[in-house]
């Protein structure tokens, strides 16, 4: 998929824990990179940031959801986000309605 071995690494890793809390800081521990450098190269390789993408990821997995589900709450909260203002936010940024 990319040529990076570590955004590879970084992409798997936010795939199978997109439901939790993420942070740079995380990354940056996770995979003994700086920060900065993580970010940097992420955004460079992905034209877009890892909150972004991350914030994205979260979007789109919650509107499979909506198929299951009507409570927008719930859909927010097992999608990683801490609020349904965030939620909302989030998902008028992501998706434009």
């Amino acid at each position: 998929m990319y040529s990076n071995k570590l955004i590879c690494d970084i992409l798997d890793y936010i795939d199978i824990n997109i439901n939790k809390e993420i942070t740079i800081e995380e990354l940056s521990n996770l995979f003994f990179f700086d920060r900065y450098y993580i970010m940097k190269l992420f955004k460079k390789e992905l034209n877009i940031t890892i909150i972004n993408y991350i914030k994205s990821m979260r979007i789109y997995n919650s509107l499979k959801d909506y198929k299951y589900n009507n409570q927008v709450i719930r859909i927010a909260l097992n999608n990683g986000f801490n609020s349904l203002e965030y939620y909302s936010e989030t998902f008028k940024e992501i998706v434009k309605i």
